[in-house]
């Protein structure tokens, strides 16, 4: 876990204001870097990645820019390396979630 008056500790809230404010900071790279960044401050600490797990599955899911969506995608491989037991659950549903949308493309 950071220290408080570490960088990443003061990072970590504008990364994670700036993705879930997709609106409000609409610029495509800056979305795209915050994404990268959360994964990679996420792989510092298993409490932090804890607490942003959620927040990482919602952005997978939900995130209108398909290079955000594609570039967590292959965070989560890293994230599930180093916290395994952590994120058996958020890959289930990733799993899942990746098996509906490729068989409702299929049915187009």
């Amino acid at each position: 876990q950071p220290g408080k008056n570490s960088m990443i500790a003061q990072l970590l809230p504008a990364v994670v204001h700036i993705l879930k404010e997709p609106t409000k900071y609409s610029d495509e790279t800056l979305q795209l870097s915050c994404a990268m960044a959360l994964v990679k401050i996420m792989l510092l600490s298993q409490s932090i990645c804890n607490q942003n797990v959620q927040l990482l599955f919602t952005l997978v899911e939900k995130s209108p820019n398909p290079m955000v969506r594609s570039q967590l995608i292959i965070g989560i491989g890293d994230l599930v390396y180093r916290f395994p037991n952590t994120l058996v659950s958020i890959l289930i549903k990733l799993i899942r979630l990746l098996t509906s949308k490729y068989e409702n493309s299929k049915r187009k």
